[in-house]
């Protein structure tokens, strides 16, 4: 997910409007393979709001953590999540790259992936099991002004929109380490605000600011590569945000300078993009 100042933002669940943070993901931890059920005991106490890092009257032991990109301060802020009521514990920060615009967790949560707009690279980090707390692997270069970043439901391909060089970079990661191994990249149609990959892994979509539109990729399951089906859907005004619906059945994206939300159906065969309509 991409959440930029002065941009719009869109995730296929609810958030609260934090104005300091730049980007939000949440990770999950030790989930029972059978049940599906957490391994959380105990309460938080109301933070109301709070990003200090104030403690609370009866910590939770949660299994689940929130991380999020601060551009101005060029860190990640990391949280502990109570999974009985949704409350956060600031827990501390992780030195990052310049201007993190955009951040990614891999399927595993054994990685975290920071695009930094500002520095032109991707910072890399193992994530604690234990605590949640961020160890940074190494950084990766990336093209200009990265401005988002996401990972395919298999976790061997990650794919940076880079904003500045129109084009999308494409890594594979190493399955021991999280490190990114850059492997090729795709030209877009022009400033790429935003790429996610659909749930099934088959298709890319890519939100082009400059150029109004939605840009529509095949997605080789082996290789990672991007053949774009040189169809480009017709945006709004600015979109600069594209998120999938779980079931990947349908796309959203936030346009930012006509302030409304396109909807579109996808075909779940060929990938292609049917325009519902637009919703202020």
């Amino acid at each position: 997910m991409t959440v930029r100042p002065g941009f719009s933002s869109i995730s296929a669940f609810n958030q609260a409007k934090i104005r300091q943070f730049i980007a939000i993901a949440l990770l999950s931890f030790g989930l029972n393979g059978c049940s599906g059920g957490g391994g959380s005991s105990g309460t938080t106490a109301d933070t109301n709001g709070s990003t200090n890092g104030s403690e609370v009257t009866s910590p939770a032991i949660s299994s689940r953590y929130v991380y999020a990109a601060n551009s101005e301060d060029n860190s990640i802020s990391i949280y502990a999540l109570d999974v009985s009521n949704g409350r956060l514990k600031y827990l501390e920060k992780a030195t990052s790259g310049i201007q993190p615009y955009s951040i990614v967790i891999d399927p595993k949560g054994l990685f975290l992936y920071a695009a930094n707009h500002g520095s032109n690279n991707v910072s890399v980090y193992s994530i604690s099991y234990t605590n949640g707390a961020l160890t940074l692997v190494g950084n990766v270069a990336t093209g200009e002004t990265p401005a988002s970043i996401t990972i395919d439901p298999s976790g061997k391909f990650v794919y940076v929109a880079n904003f500045g060089s129109n084009s999308i970079s494409i890594y594979t990661t190493d399955p021991t380490t999280g490190m990114l191994n850059i492997m090729s990249s795709a030209v877009t149609r022009g400033s790429p605000a935003s790429v996610i990959v659909d749930p099934s892994g088959k298709f890319a979509y890519v939100a082009n600011r400059l150029s109004n539109s939605i840009e529509i990729y095949n997605l080789n399951l082996t290789t990672g590569w991007l053949a774009s089906l040189n169809t480009a859907v017709a945006a709004e005004t600015g979109p600069c945000s594209i998120e999938i619906d779980p079931a990947g059945k349908f796309a959203y994206v936030t346009n930012n300078s006509s302030n409304n939300v396109s909807v579109y159906k996808i075909n779940t065969q060929s990938g292609a993009l049917s325009s519902v309509g637009a919703v202020l």
